[in-house]
């Protein structure tokens, strides 16, 4: 848990589903991620040296859901999700200046 949530957000057949599935794995988020993580209170650890094994406490794995699904984010207001890096996603692919959404694994002759 609750990663079963937001796999769940693939077989879903209606968008406002997609967004309800969204909504439920954001709220559990924060609270399964005390149990495993590493960098979990890893803002506790940054030292004077520069380490620092704390990026930000975002779920990246739902921005990516929703960037991968091109699921309108709109309605989805929550501290954890970072909204603004899938707007800036999902504009350099409007635009035409996305890298990795565009390559395609070469095909292996056996």
């Amino acid at each position: 848990e609750p990663f079963n949530t937001l796999l769940q957000v693939y077989y879903a057949d209606e968008e406002t589903e997609m967004l309800d599935l969204l909504q439920r794995y954001l709220k559990k988020w924060y609270r399964a991620m005390q149990a495993h993580p590493r960098w979990y209170n890893g803002h506790l650890k940054v030292s004077d040296d520069g380490y620092a094994p704390y990026y930000g406490y975002w779920a990246f794995e739902a921005a990516a859901v929703v960037f991968l699904l091109d699921i309108d984010d709109s309605l989805i207001e929550h501290l954890v999700y970072p909204k603004d890096l899938v707007a800036y996603g999902k504009f350099l692919r409007i635009a035409g200046k996305d890298t990795s959404a565009s390559l395609r694994p070469k095909a292996i002759k056996i």
